[in-house]
């Protein structure tokens, strides 16, 4: 792993096969340099504590390898580029305290850096998983309730619940038929009446030996607390 903090380096077919790059802490400004999204073998990304500026580079998620990308404590404005949801092994990100602003990218890989800790000192920002609500997202009144719900507004859906009743209804006849389904099998089937009552004596009877063998395991155990007890008084 190449590290490049405290040193200079100009872009050449060698930086492209760096695996870490740390530029963090050095008073760096400007705009972050869109040839960095050149750098495909680049695992780690840290800008950290610098006055950089301008935007995140759109292409971000070209870095098909990145793991970790901090670019806290900057002065980085504008949106969160969506590329940044295509970062499929990105395990560790930090956007905190930027000037960014703009709805967060939502995306499965991003679900592994969920925390709000990841964007925030940015008041800019709005959506999960901030509390802050994007303006346009406001959650409507109805929303979730559709046709196939109990409830519509504040009334009962009168088709909906007629399905509902019909289907409480059912459920006692419904059982009733199918014990007496099962009965009727037994009574007519001999084959199937001794085989049921062959499996019941088998599970009645492993009950039975837990039984008798757990029986005095809790004796002992009891015995055990009991003398226990006595001897701490």
């Amino acid at each position: 792993m190449v590290n490049t903090k405290g040193t200079s380096r100009i872009y050449d077919k060698t930086l492209r096969f760096f695996h870490s790059f740390d530029l963090s802490a050095n008073n760096l400004n400007g705009e972050i340099p869109e040839e960095l999204t050149r750098l495909v073998e680049l695992q780690n990304l840290n800008l950290s504590q610098n006055n950089l500026s301008g935007k995140i580079p759109s292409n971000i998620g070209d870095i098909k390898n990145l793991e970790s990308l901090d670019l806290s404590d900057n002065k980085i404005s504008g949106r969160i580029p969506p590329s940044i949801s295509s970062l499929d092994f990105l395990g560790h990100l930090n956007l905190s305290f930027n000037n960014l602003s703009g709805h967060i990218p939502s995306g499965i890989h991003l679900h592994t850096v969920d925390d709000e800790s990841v964007y925030c000192g940015n008041d800019g920002l709005c959506g999960a998983p901030l509390l802050k609500v994007c303006p346009g997202d406001e959650q409507h009144p109805d929303i979730g309730k559709q046709d196939g719900d109990f409830w519509n507004g504040d009334e009962p859906n009168g088709g909906n619940l007629d399905t509902h009743n019909w289907f409480f209804a059912g459920l006692g006849p419904g059982f009733t038929i199918g014990f007496l389904g099962i009965c009727s099998a037994l009574h007519f089937k001999q084959s199937w009446r001794i085989s049921y009552f062959q499996k019941m004596d088998r599970i009645i009877e492993k009950l039975m030996i837990s039984r008798m063998m757990t029986t005095p395991l809790f004796k002992r155990a009891f015995q055990v607390r009991t003398c226990r007890n006595y001897l701490d008084l």
